[in-house]
């Protein structure tokens, strides 16, 4: 009995309680029917109609009655369609509507509960769009209402920002995207759906917010910059393979400009921040985790192992005292950060090649140049057939095309591996790099193999002590050949001239043999390098960087630090000169001027034959110490800073040379001659103490001040003069943040006013000019019968004491802007007064005072002034494609105030007061002299008249008469160095950088394209409008194929010899300077993520990077306009391909 007592216990409770789920269901099913029904979503919405012939008005009515939507429409659109018939059992309202629109060509917009109907007018028109009106709360990550923000239609220019309770409404599509913003916090995407209610939270943006920008001896938010500061971090530098990094920085900032002398590799990029103020040099300092360094320190980092890098343009510099006024680079490696051991690797490999050549004339083309040339200078000899081409050789010449640029270039390799491991737990962090770029040869003999190590790492000692220590160390070799006819031993002009300007008959080579073709050949930069003439630089660096910060507890915000660096250097250069021999061969032709394959001597070839060995050793150290305070009370955020720095240097050298190499192969002292030696030695040092100060102010991140000071003093000046003080004095105001900008703008997010001055200074001058100093002088008997080496005062003897470093006031004002559409802004101007700048008065002593070398005095004076921008946009389209457009720009300009000038050019058009340093002299040309009708009409109208000494003939060219002697402005019938005037003054450069981006899943194409010399006039260089010298056999280029003679007189150019001026600039030899450059293309694919993770690999991208692949606009025709000549080492394009991966 109680058994099945049980049982029918366990029954009934099974039944009572599938009855509750049972009607448990049935109500949570018809509150769902009820809310479908009731839902705007028309997916939701049931129903179930049966018509037979009935009107639209009328279906429209069945569906009001049984559903809340209500139909709006035009009788006269729909009265004369024809009836409607079909059934529907329990299908969506979105169904019936499509079955609607598909059989009567309608289309139906949603608004909430409203629905309207009209016609279609297009066959790609959406049967259903649906319209709903969106309300909705944004907070921030504290859950506080967020005012100001943005919420806008992804894709459009639709938005509206939430009022003072984070409230909004907006009308949407219902497959619209929002997309709701607010500067320091992470963009928040919601697809709207069938939501109309939303509560959003955003959540702070690391990356923005927090974003610290590098400055002077610190970091600050970007929000709260007050100084014209650039900053760059180096993801998007990486890929890119370079020599040094200053070459990396080009088109990236606005206001630095990036230049380059060549494009041999290891030569030295020159950065220039917003022109100059001087008339002497005005470098930028270098300063690397803190410590002040050169430009070679910086150029030797690979990218992988730098975090960022900022500029300082203005008054901010004025933390560096006299050595900002050229601005500030400022780097920051990269640092350990907590999490585990990552292992990354990059490595590209690629060819590097000229751009391009210049197109020389053919060796016909040259001999008939040469011959026209022989009829100017000897004409009777031309006549007679004398020291000219004959037919027979001019035909065999057209079977010539001896390229000797073809024997020696070659595409090159470009090598590239980075190795990094990161890590570290929360006590403990550390950063480990190594790197090695090698770009061999494109021409034999030159080589550059760079390496590079950093390690470091950063330890909590305690929770309120810190320890960092970084190691790095580089080593760089750079190899080119020795030729005694380079001018410039970066650029190889001899070399190069001899590659590109021999004439195309000579062969560089016959039977194996050099050609030396009786003299022609000056140098043989093939066979050089077949000797191992060469100079070599072998440099290293090693560098320390240690220090300790302590948080004191007691003190909430206060932090004391000291700092450590020691740089040590070693560079030892070995130039191998070696004499060689070149082959004369048995002449041919009517003339004897085709070469045959017999040889008849040969000629030693003097260049300068000597094993000269330079050593020099750098050692330097900087001590820094300082207290920082950085609190907030309530609203106001306060920091200060002061700073302890002493530095010094030392450095030493010498130079051990013998000539005359004995003993053939044996490359060192012993194989060269004894007798013939030379040694030299010399050694420098130099001391700085500064003291810093800044103090940052914030009243509720809307009023900002900041205000620095540098007291420094300097060896380099006498003592009474060698301390200085520089201030600096920075206010901003964040406009956006006030209520009545709120109100009433809301399509910018965030908008700041900056303004500064400050005092910088310039010391980039020969040290110790204030005392005495001496070299070493030979040619004195002091008894005995040789000549004794003596002392040879500098500067002849004279001293300056008051000497001290040039001034700049600089003074900045711009404004940073944030829009509701992503798009970034940034404008700056500036002005700047440069004096006391450093000058000597070489003409205001007599010259039987016998001084030709004068101390430098502080006595000019200059003014610039110029503006910077910069606009960044970045969107997506879609949830794949992103994109982003970035301009950089500037102008600058400068005025001379004051300089020393000899009197005769006071109020001349030589005379440089009052106007931008700089331009270029000239002539004004008419034309040519082509036809006899010119030629009498000139002699007629000027009786007399010579053209640089030589009377007007046919093919020369005329000029305008302009002036006469000591300036005179008054033609004197003669065409002459006073016809010189200033025909392309100096005038403000105005280019911009064009960054362009895209991304598509995993691939990225980054571009750059340049534009800089809108505005200015460039020439011609002199080597291709001075045709060369009777006996000179240089070939030129082709453009002179078209030149003035008899039997051309039509031609573009005028005659090939003594066309008058031919040593002077002229506007017939000007061009507009605009120019326009495809910089870079990187091309880059990151494996997915879902993919990369099956291979146990996070990241995994391979790329590709072109440099200078496209010259869009060129002023010239036969050269790149980067280039100072066209016979020099060419501008290169660098095609590479790379793997990173991070495991």
């Amino acid at each position: 009995m109680e058994i099945k007592f049980y049982h029918y216990y366990k029954i009934w409770k099974v039944f009572f309680l599938g009855m509750f789920i049972i009607i448990g269901t049935i109500q949570i099913l018809h509150a769902e029917m009820l809310h479908n029904q009731a839902s705007k979503d028309l997916k939701k919405v049931f129903v179930s109609f049966y018509f037979e012939g009935a009107t639209l008005p009328e279906v429209f009515d069945a569906i009001k009655a049984k559903t809340d939507f209500s139909f709006v429409y035009d009788k006269n659109q729909i009265t004369d369609l024809h009836p409607v018939s079909f059934k529907a059992e329990n299908q969506s309202l979105e169904s019936v509507l499509l079955l609607l629109s598909s059989s009567h060509k309608l289309s139906f917009q949603q608004v909430n509960e409203r629905i309207s109907v009209k016609r279609m007018t297009n066959p790609n028109q959406k049967a259903i769009q649906a319209r709903v009106t969106l309300t909705g709360v944004v907070y921030d990550d504290e859950g506080e209402p967020l005012p100001g923000a943005t919420v806008r239609i992804e894709g459009t220019s639709i938005g509206v920002a939430t009022n003072a309770l984070g409230e909004f409404t907006i009308e949407a599509n219902d497959d619209a995207v929002l997309l709701i913003t607010f500067i320091g916090f992470v963009t928040e995407r919601i697809v709207v759906g069938n939501q109309t209610t939303f509560s959003v939270t955003l959540t702070l943006d690391d990356a923005s917010l927090d974003e610290v920008i590098v400055v002077g001896y610190g970091e600050q938010k970007r929000a709260n910059l007050l100084g014209a500061v650039e900053s760059i971090t180096t993801e998007k530098l990486v890929d890119i393979p370079a020599a040094n990094m200053s070459t990396l920085l080009q088109g990236r900032m606005a206001g630095v400009n990036v230049g380059g002398p060549t494009g041999r590799p290891g030569t030295t990029s020159a950065i220039n921040i917003r022109g100059t103020g001087t008339w002497n040099q005005e470098p930028p300092l270098f300063v690397i985790d803190g410590f002040i360094r050169d430009q070679a320190a910086f150029d030797v980092l690979d990218p992988t192992e730098v975090e960022s890098v900022s500029v300082l343009k203005d008054a901010a510099a004025a933390v560096y005292g006299a050595r900002g006024s050229g601005g500030v680079v400022l780097v920051q490696t990269r640092r350990g950060k907590e999490g585990k051991a990552r292992i990354s690797y990059s490595g590209s490999v690629g060819l590097s090649d000229a751009t391009s050549f210049p197109e020389m004339l053919s060796a016909y083309d040259q001999g008939v140049f040469r011959n026209n040339q022989r009829r100017i200078y000897s004409p009777d000899d031309f006549a007679q057939g004398i020291g000219v081409y004959a037919p027979d050789e001019l035909e065999a010449f057209r079977n010539y095309d001896y390229n000797w640029m073809d024997y020696a270039w070659q595409s090159s390799m470009v090598t590239r591996h980075t190795l990094n491991v990161s890590g570290g737990s929360n006590r403990v962090r550390y950063f480990g790099g190594g790197s090695y770029y090698n770009e061999d040869a494109n021409l034999p003999g030159t080589d550059l193999n760079k390496y590079s190590l950093r390690m470091g790492i950063d330890a909590d000692i305690t929770d309120n002590l810190t320890a960092s220590l970084t190691l790095s160390g580089d080593t760089r070799k750079d190899t080119r050949p020795f030729n005694r006819e380079d001018g410039n031993p970066n650029t190889l002009n001899g070399a190069f001239e001899s590659l590109i300007r021999t004439p195309r008959w000579i062969p560089p080579y016959v039977n194996g043999l050099p050609v030396r073709y009786g003299g022609a050949i000056a140098s043989h930069p093939i066979e050089i390098n077949k000797r191992d003439s060469r100079i070599q630089n072998t440099g290293s660096n090693l560098v320390l960087n240690a220090a300790l910060e302590y948080r004191v507890p007691i003190i909430q915000g206060l932090k004391l630090r000291i700092a450590y660096n020691q740089a040590e250097g070693h560079a030892y250069v070995n130039q191998l000169r070696k004499n060689y021999d070149l082959y004369d061969f048995m002449m041919v032709g009517s003339n004897g001027n085709l070469i045959s394959n017999v040889p008849i001597g040969s000629t030693r070839i003097n260049n300068q034959e000597r094993l000269q060995e330079d050593y020099n050793y750098i050692k330097n150290y900087q001590l820094n110490g300082s207290a920082s305070y950085a609190r907030s009370f309530g609203l106001h955020d306060v920091n200060a800073l002061v700073v302890y720095e002493v530095a010094e240097s030392e450095s030493n050298g010498f130079r051990a040379m013998r000539e005359n190499q004995l003993i053939p192969g044996f490359d060192l002292q012993p194989g060269f001659a004894e007798a013939q030696d030379a040694t030299n030695g010399w050694a420098e040092n130099n001391a700085r103490l500064s003291y810093v100060g800044r103090v940052n102010y914030s009243y509720a991140g809307k009023y900002l001040m900041e205000s620095s000071f540098r007291y420094e003093g300097s060896v380099r000046f006498a003592p009474e003069n060698r301390w200085g003080f520089f201030p600096s004095l920075s206010l901003g105001w964040r406009i956006s943040d006030e209520r009545f900008f709120k109100d009433n703008i809301n399509f910018i997010q965030d908008m700041k006013f900056r303004v500064s001055g400050g005092l910088l200074g310039n010391d980039a001058i020969s040290a110790r000019q204030w005392e005495y100093s001496y070299g070493q002088q030979g040619g004195a008997y002091l008894g005995g019968s040789g000549v004794t080496n003596g002392l040879n005062p500098r500067n002849n003897g004279l001293i300056l004491s008051g000497q001290t470093w040039e001034k700049t006031r600089f003074f900045n004002a711009g404004i940073d802007m944030l829009l509701a559409n992503n798009l970034k802004v940034g404008l700056d101007g500036f002005y700047r007064y440069t004096f006391d700048i450093l000058g000597t008065r070489a003409s205001s002593l007599p010259a039987n005072v016998g001084v030709n070398n004068m101390p430098a005095e502080n006595y000019g004076r200059m003014e610039g002034m110029g503006f910077d921008a910069s606009v960044t946009y970045a969107d997506n389209i879609g949830r794949d494609f992103g994109y982003s457009i970035g301009l950089v720009g500037g102008w600058n300009r400068n005025n001379v105030l004051e300089i020393f000038q000899n009197e005769a050019v006071i109020g001349t058009w030589r005379d440089e007061m009052g106007r931008m340093r700089g331009g270029e002299d000239g002539l004004t040309a008419i034309g040519i002299i082509r036809t006899q009708e010119q030629l009498d009409l000139i002699l007629e109208q000027t009786p007399g008249l010579t053209i640089f000494g030589r009377a007007p003939e046919l093919g020369m060219m005329m000029y305008q008469d302009v002036g006469g002697p000591d300036y005179s402005d008054e033609p004197d019938g003669v065409i002459d160095v006073n016809d010189l005037r200033m025909i392309a003054p100096a005038v403000p450069s105005i280019g911009f950088s064009l960054n362009l981006g895209a991304n598509y899943k995993g691939i990225r194409v980054d571009t750059q394209l340049g534009v800089s010399g809108i505005g200015t006039k460039v020439f011609y260089d002199q080597q291709s409008y001075r045709p060369p010298a009777a006996n000179s056999m240089l070939n030129m280029p082709a453009f002179w194929a078209d030149h003035w003679s008899p039997e051309n007189p039509n031609a573009a150019f005028p005659r090939p010899a003594l066309y008058g001026g031919e040593d002077r600039r002229s506007t017939f030899w000007m061009r507009d300077g605009t120019t326009m450059n495809l910089n870079i293309v990187n091309v880059s694919y990151s494996l997915p993520s879902h993919l990369a993770e099956r291979l146990n690999v996070p990241q995994l991208r391979v790329y590709f990077t072109g440099r200078n692949l496209w010259r869009i606009i060129n002023p010239f025709d036969y050269k790149d306009p980067t280039l100072s000549r066209f016979d020099t080492y060419p501008t290169l394009r660098t095609l590479n391909f790379g793997l990173n991966i991070t495991i």
